[in-house]
């Protein structure tokens, strides 16, 4: 079971010096002029189909296909893109029934406290709808109420938001003529092949509000989309052309302050740097996406070719960053003036430098808003079946992603003539990262995988808010195995961050007790080495273990 991306962690640090800065400048821009090249040739087909989404635009009001209130946390239907070497098969036209999941999750920690952090009851439902001799219908939907929202008063601050949740995550129909396939509504593009990080799997956003505690597959967004695929077969080999433009752009969501996952405010904030955290806090977990609009639309281009037990893929993409930067908002906020609207906190701050009036702290809390930039990636990505082993690889170059440089010492620099830019601003950094690892499978009952993951920032020689580091590397690693005719399963799970030295396990029962009722035991447990100091996702976890149990109905 795959672990949900690991999220930038909000985090003061010292300035660095990256190690990349030392690599050849060479390298750094022959990836950037390929990448140029690549863009460049991918937005030829754009033109072709920007036609037809304009007219799916004017003529399907989003409220007419799917509700604005529904929620989705469930597995994808043939696992993640890559699972099997022998590539996608052709689109089949099938006629399945509907479907449904009834399903109930209790949590409890096993620190700090007895009361459960997730009592939830969930109904989803699917259905595979084909029509005519072209033409599929697929839905994917879930709804929920979490009981801890009502029932524990910690939580009742965000219990509006969080009670009762629904969405549907796929949504879409699909046309199929000879080798070309169109897609067009709410759906989820897999490109990744890596359990532990996002390197190539770049469309699909993540619902993070339980952070790793929702396994990937799981936790995917869907979006608003028209794909396209287009087939090439002979008798040795498959190719496929894939073109995405996804209009409808969502961003990773995070738990809010309140809920039992989201990031604390400092309590009683009084002094000037308790207060700028907090803000920065709220903005960074505001959610909120830059949603429909067709010239920001999202473009990815990915070509596959799979011959026996091999496949390798490359890709080029233009994105919104699933990941926000903090602006100062302006828009909204009437302490600043016309004439100086980048000079911030002068008529809110006492003569003190140090500290807030004490009708201040709500006011300097809605300073910042969050942002969603654009930034261009070049990837690609293998498989190769050797025996009882599956090799898989991905590498990813990306252009231009952006983070806040923070100096927060220049709050008491000049506390009367400070300016935003100052304090925190946007800068952009080029990143290469990669994924390798292998799947082992002894006979179906027997399974093992390993992956190593690794992400290193070009010029990170700033204090960068949210990435505490200019590389960081993953180890991530699972070993299943079935007992009694595939109805028991056991697996363990475990999560390494190398460079901060911190350790995640979890431990999984599963049993089938019938065709229609099955349960699952899990217990979690993070080894944190320094949690004052940790810049990983599973130090932010810190005495967070728990232990849960689901139990699910099909019918």
């Amino acid at each position: 079971m795959a672990l949900a991306p690991l999220p930038r962690r909000i985090r003061f640090l010292p300035n660095k010096k990256a190690s990349l800065a030392r690599a050849s400048n060479i390298t750094h821009l022959a990836l950037t002029a390929l990448l140029n090249a690549s863009l460049m040739l991918s937005t030829l087909p754009i033109l072709s189909i920007l036609p037809v989404l304009s007219y799916a635009n004017d003529t399907l009001d989003d409220e007419e296909i799917y509700s604005d209130d529904f929620e989705m946390d469930f597995d994808e239907e043939g696992g993640r893109e890559g699972d099997s070497v022998t590539g996608k098969s052709k689109p089949k036209k099938t006629l399945i029934p509907a479907y449904f999941t009834l399903s109930h999750t209790l949590a409890y920690p096993t620190r700090n406290g007895n009361h459960p952090v997730v009592n939830r009851s969930a109904l989803r439902a699917q259905m595979d709808y084909g029509f005519g001799e072209h033409y599929f219908l697929r839905l994917d939907a879930k709804a929920e109420v979490d009981q801890v929202y009502r029932g524990e008063a910690q939580y009742q601050s965000v219990s509006d938001e969080y009670y009762r949740r629904s969405k549907a995550r796929e949504l879409f129909i699909q046309a199929s003529l000879g080798p070309l396939s169109v897609k067009i509504g709410q759906q989820l593009v897999i490109w990744g092949k890596a359990d532990s990080g996002v390197i190539t799997d770049v469309f699909s956003p993540r619902d993070l509000r339980e952070s790793i505690f929702t396994p990937v597959e799981n936790s995917r967004l869907g979006q608003t989309m028209i794909v396209a695929d287009y087939y090439i077969y002979n008798q040795e080999s498959q190719q496929q052309f894939s073109l995405v433009v996804n209009p409808d752009i969502d961003v990773n969501e995070f738990a809010r302050p309140g809920h039992p996952y989201g990031p604390n405010l400092i309590p009683n904030a009084s002094s000037l740097d308790a207060q700028f955290n907090n803000a920065i806090i709220l903005a960074n977990s505001e959610n909120v996406a830059p949603g429909f609009s067709l010239p920001d639309a999202e473009f990815g281009l990915r070509w596959t070719y799979t011959r026996d037990n091999f496949d390798v893929a490359l890709m080029v993409a233009d994105l919104v960053d699933n990941n926000p930067i903090i602006i100062l908002n302006e828009a909204n906020n009437d302490l600043f003036s016309a004439q100086r609207p980048t000079t911030i906190l002068t008529t809110i701050l006492t003569t003190s430098p140090t500290t807030l009036p004490a009708t201040s702290p709500t006011t300097l809390n809605s300073l910042f808003t969050s942002h969603y930039k654009r930034y261009q990636m070049l990837g690609g990505g293998f498989n190769w079946g050797d025996g009882n082993f599956v090799w898989k690889g991905e590498f990813a170059f990306k252009r231009g992603l952006s983070f806040n440089r923070l100096r927060p010492e220049a709050l008491t620099e000049n506390i009367r003539n400070i300016r935003f830019e100052q304090v925190i601003r946007a800068v952009k950094r080029d990143s290469a990262e990669f994924a390798f690892g292998f799947d082992y499978d002894h006979n179906g009952q027997l399974s093992a995988s390993l992956e190593l993951t690794h992400q290193a920032l070009f010029n990170h020689h700033d204090a960068i808010l949210l990435q505490g580091r200019d590389e960081s590397s993953n180890l991530y690693g699972v070993v299943t195995q079935k007992w009694r005719n595939d109805t028991l399963t056991g697996s363990y799970t475990s999560g390494y961050q190398i460079q901060d030295k911190d350790l995640f396990h979890r431990l999984e029962l599963s049993y089938d007790i019938s065709d229609k009722w099955s349960t699952t035991i899990r217990g979690d447990y993070f080894q944190i080495k320094d949690a004052t100091q940790s810049n990983s996702l599973f130090g932010a976890l810190a005495n967070k273990d728990r232990v849960s149990l689901q139990v699910n109905y099909d019918f």
